[in-house]
């Protein structure tokens, strides 16, 4: 049995066929998240390295020019960027990492909903298998059917 990932109509669209279905029952997320991943990897290491490296050059600047050796504000400027870059690219790569994995799950849920409601529509409503009364009692509250009228069986 084919699952049809990325639908939920039934049939299977490509990209282009799911990037124009005007009535959204096929999805383009699933197709392009792991461009979407690389993409993003590119964006947080430029950010974090810009950022990192703009914050480093604010700090020792300032430092060098409040301190008597300007040689301080480099160093602390390099301290910064080496410790605290490789934090803050750890910390953006899972954050990132976490917000496409939901987007996954959230459409794996759609499909294995969609797949659900496709194999139980095919089914009789008398096909669910209902409770039944074990053969042993009578259906009453009673108890089993062979005990006498002192409530002892035998």
């Amino acid at each position: 049995m084919e699952t049809r990932k990325g639908s939920v109509g039934g049939q299977r669209k490509g990209f282009f066929g799911s990037l124009f279905d005007l009535s959204f029952t096929s999805f383009v997320t699933g197709k392009v998240v792991s461009f979407l991943y690389v993409v993003s990897l590119v964006l947080v290491v430029l950010n974090v390295l810009l950022t990192m490296g703009y914050l480093s050059v604010l700090l020792g600047a300032y430092l060098s020019g409040s301190t008597d050796s300007p040689a301080v504000g480099v160093i602390v400027g390099a301290i910064l960027f080496l410790i605290v870059t490789p934090i803050l690219l750890l910390l953006s790569v899972v954050y990132v990492r976490v917000l496409l994995e939901i987007v996954v799950v959230l459409f794996r849920i759609s499909d294995n909903t969609a797949e659900t409601v496709r194999l139980l529509a095919g089914r009789e409503p008398d096909a669910v298998p209902r409770p039944t009364v074990p053969p042993e009692t009578d259906g009453t509250a009673e108890g089993p059917a062979d005990t006498n009228d002192e409530g002892r069986i035998g």
